[in-house]
């Protein structure tokens, strides 16, 4: 029990006062001037003594470093026997120290027990306030290396941002971080700061007996109170002074240990006084090392994925290297810069030798520099590590000098003689199948273990694309077809690459083109066959009757590239506009007509299709790219009916959604095949389909913020659902009929194709207008400088002078002139574009003659009359 808590506590109102504001106050700095006055009223005789209790002297209670030392590491000592000049201090049921005088007769004079008690009240008050503030540190310290760690900083920036953010939370002379390489034993990185600034040196290198190397062997934190004492303990380690050679008393060190439990480095914190660091400052350093080993993990990662990528470029340069490499020399300069980028600053070597090992050629790159490392002739050495490596059947790795010197083999130095010896090599073997020649690649390093099994297996598949390409070489005079082909093959493959992404586009077309075709050639056949009858015919009822089913015909044609035009729009820029969603459907349906009736017919089948059109609202969308999303599904649908039977296309309203659904009646597909569809190239089609339209079409739907759902029972069918936003109808403007004139006018005609021309010239004077007619724009403009004329009519495709051209002189020349544009793709030009060059009006040819004639009759009304 705490005995300060039976004390009377007898003390002045004043000193009562003093502990009281003590109390308020939350750390010994505020609470200096209440201390210094507590001080002042027992004349400067009251001590304190702190743990470590019977290692340090007593204080003065004005001591305040004392006290903040104290508070940091929050030790206890164990009750004992005092002197009768002192009482202790109590926190709780816990002696944390004393409060004393100097001899026993002051001790009389004063209530040591009850200032103790009162002492221990405030110091209790003042850590609590001090653990709340460590708390809020550290958790501040914690969250700026997370944050760092996430920004995927250089590991320099990471290691330093440990240490601005540890000096914040653990007080240390020396701060020392290091980054180890446990497949090289190497210290690769280090950050050292002393007394505040940046150490020179660094411990770059081999790991020594040192702490941080006891630290990285073990895996385990360390920590001496008194290093000097307790190294006695640890043989193995000798002590390193850092910085300006003050001598460490207190050292705390921690490893970074990454997930698969490697040290990859260490943090540790020194300190000149002794006992300075506690179990706290231990746990909060491991929780440090930990958020900045994750750093150097994900460092590591981001590395060996950067290394990966950088061997998968140098093979692939490689390839494309050796595949122009038509002599030995050209294809071992390329395998150097293969290797150069695969293995970086490293030394490389190239042999190729006859069947007797003597060299035929031979390269050595080192620190920038390429030479012949052997002499042509030369015969290698029977025991030597080249001969060892030729006999192997496959890549050969050594890690350390020693196991050369276990499989029997030596090294002669080469290179750089003032470098120091191999310590790790990777080498692979190249033999022509013919047995005319062998050839070897080696990489090789000054340090251990630089080498892994994965970098062994690259130089392996490099080697064997030098060993293909050195044989072609070889034999180039008598293999030159077979090089050609390969290189047509390459060529063939690249273009591949390039047209895939369109592969599922150029399919829907395919599709649309057959049933073009089919129905053009129906529609050629009216054409024809009505054009010949009129030669026969006897009567003008019967000419004009066939002239009919021409123009009937004409239009149908018309029809039909309209609908490839609308389907093949590119619409990268096209704006999103309320669309009907039946006539959607209906347009969609017209365009796969071939398929699901013509085909499908010829197949032996019949597609009864069926509509359950109910009322639904418009979507805003990009009607070509809705349009292609249900062409695909509805080829998709038919492709999947091999017998007769209904195909549904349907929609409904569901509150805020468009719904439209493709249902057949066909193989349907399993639980396994429809977890796949949508995903790219995946398709049931075999060779006859991409797997890339349900992934272009999900990919249609998602940007226009809806959803496509596929459900599909195996041999019952599939049904697949459009879910897009839907738009409030929107209530149509009345149209004003525009005004017109029925007076004839003056007209030039500007088209480069004579029978258009002529037909077009021949419906306008039969209506009473003036024509003159031209092949060519300048010839055009030359006539209306001259004369007078009330519309222009151009084609926009003109060799020479496009329409576009002509309309702006035209403009500039006779600005009261109406233009008109005629063009097979007029839907495709933008009306904005055509007013901004001063054409009213834009038409689609073939151009319709009760469509031309309401055209000019508008274009009269707004022009002048020539010549007036």
């Amino acid at each position: 029990m705490n005995p300060a808590a039976a004390s009377s506590l007898l003390l002045h109102d004043d000193v009562l006062n003093i502990f009281n504001q003590l109390i308020v106050c939350d750390d010994p700095e505020r609470g200096l001037p209440f201390l210094q006055a507590l001080d002042a009223i027992y004349q400067h005789k009251l001590r304190m003594c702190l743990p470590p209790i019977h290692n340090s002297q007593p204080f003065p209670i004005t001591e305040i470093a004392q006290i903040q030392a104290w508070l940091r590491r929050g030790e206890t000592t164990q009750p004992r026997a005092h002197p009768a000049n002192s009482a202790p201090i109590w926190l709780g049921d816990q002696e944390i120290g004393l409060v004393l005088v100097d001899d026993s007769d002051e001790a009389a004079e004063i209530d040591l027990a009850a200032i103790g008690a009162r002492l221990g009240i405030v110091l209790n008050c003042w850590q609590l306030h001090s653990l709340r503030r460590r708390a809020q540190s550290e958790k501040t310290t914690l969250v700026r290396l997370c944050q760092a760690a996430n920004a995927q900083q250089e590991l320099q920036a990471v290691l330093a941002e440990a240490y601005d953010a540890l000096r914040t939370s653990i007080p240390f002379n020396s701060f020392v971080a290091t980054v180890y390489d446990p497949a090289q034993q190497l210290n690769v990185l280090s950050y050292i700061v002393d007394a505040g600034k940046p150490y020179v040196d660094n411990l770059v290198g081999p790991v020594s007996n040192s702490l941080q190397g006891y630290i990285l062997r073990h895996r385990q934190p360390l920590r001496f109170a008194h290093i000097r004492k307790e190294i006695e303990s640890y043989p193995e380690i000798t002590i390193v002074r850092v910085g300006n050679g003050t001598p460490i008393r207190s050292w705390l060190g921690v490893p970074l240990l990454i997930s698969d439990g490697r040290a990859v480095g260490i943090l540790s914190l020194q300190h000149h006084e002794i006992n300075h660091y506690s179990d706290h400052d231990q746990q909060f350093l491991e929780n440090v090392a930990t958020t900045v080993a994750i750093a150097i993990e994900k460092a590591m990662l981001l590395q060996q994925r950067d290394r990966e990528i950088a061997a998968l470029t140098a093979q692939t340069e490689l390839s494309e290297a050796l595949g122009r490499a038509h002599d030995v020399g050209t294809a071992l300069e390329s395998a150097l810069v293969a290797l150069e980028h695969s293995f970086p600053d490293h030394v490389y070597i190239l042999f190729v030798l006859d069947p007797e090992y003597r060299v035929i050629d031979s390269l050595m790159k080192e620190n920038g520099g390429v030479y012949q490392d052997q002499e042509i002739g030369v015969q290698i050495k029977a025991d030597s590590l080249s001969r060892y490596v030729l006999q192997q059947p496959g890549p050969v790795l050594f890690n350390t000098e020693q196991e050369m010197q276990t499989a029997g083999v030596s090294w002669h130095q080469i290179g750089d003689l003032d470098q120091p010896i191999t310590q790790a090599l990777i080498g692979a073997p190249i033999h022509a199948t013919d047995g005319s020649f062998m050839s070897l690649l080696m990489v090789q390093s000054y340090s251990p273990n630089a080498f892994d099994q994965r970098q062994a297996a690259l130089l392996g598949s490099i080697a064997r694309q030098v060993a293909l390409v050195i044989e072609n070489a070889r034999l180039i005079e008598q293999d030159q077809r077979r090089l050609h082909e390969l290189e047509q093959a390459n060529r063939e493959l690249e273009e591949a690459q390039h047209r895939v992404i369109e592969a599922e586009r150029r399919r829907a077309i395919g599709d649309i083109a057959a049933g073009v075709a089919h129905d053009f050639n129906n529609l050629l056949g009216a054409i024809l066959g009505n054009a010949q009858l009129i030669g026969l015919a006897h009567a003008l009822d019967e000419a004009q009757e066939l002239a009919k089913t021409i123009e009937i015909a004409a239009r149908d044609a018309a029809t039909i590239v309209r609908r490839i035009q609308v389907f093949t729009r590119s619409s990268d820029s096209a704006e999103r506009v309320p669309v009907n969603i039946h006539t959607l459907i209906k347009s969609a349906v017209n365009i796969v007509r071939p398929r699901w009736r013509d085909e499908a017919q010829l197949r032996g089948i019949t597609i009864d299709l069926i509509f359950e059109l109910e009322p639904v609202d418009s979507v805003l969308g990009i009607e070509a790219e809705l349009r292609e999303v249900l062409v695909n599904l509805l080829i998709n649908a038919v492709d999947a009916m091999p017998v007769s039977g209904p195909l549904v296309v349907g929609t409904r309203q569901e509150g805020e959604q468009v719904l439209i659904y493709v249902r057949d009646t066909g193989i349907g597909m399993s639980a396994e095949v429809l977890a796949r569809a949508g995903q790219p190239f995946f398709s049931t089609k075999g060779s006859q389909g991409s797997g890339l339209g349900l992934a272009v079409s999900q990919g249609i739907v998602q940007r226009h913020a809806g959803e496509l759902v596929i459900e599909s029972v195996e041999g019952e069918g599939t049904v697949v659902t459009l879910e897009l936003p839907s738009v409030s109808p929107q209530i149509p403007q009345q149209v004003r009929p525009r005004a017109s004139s029925d007076r004839s006018g003056s007209i030039i005609v500007v088209d480069d194709e004579p029978h258009l021309r002529e037909v077009t010239r021949r419906i306008l004077e039969h209506a009473g207008h003036r024509v003159t007619d031209f092949g060519s724009g300048s010839e055009a403009i030359a006539h209306l400088r001259e004369h007078p004329t009330d519309i222009l009519l151009t084609d926009l495709g003109l060799p020479g002078m496009s329409g576009w051209e002509i309309a702006v002189t035209a403009n500039s020349v006779r600005p009261e002139t109406q233009i008109l544009m005629a063009t097979g793709w007029g839907d495709h030009v933008s009306a904005e574009d055509a007013l901004q060059r001063g054409v009213v009006a834009v038409l689609s040819k073939p151009l319709e003659q009760t469509m031309l004639l309401e055209a000019i009759s508008q274009a009269l009304y707004l022009a002048q009359p020539a010549g007036e």
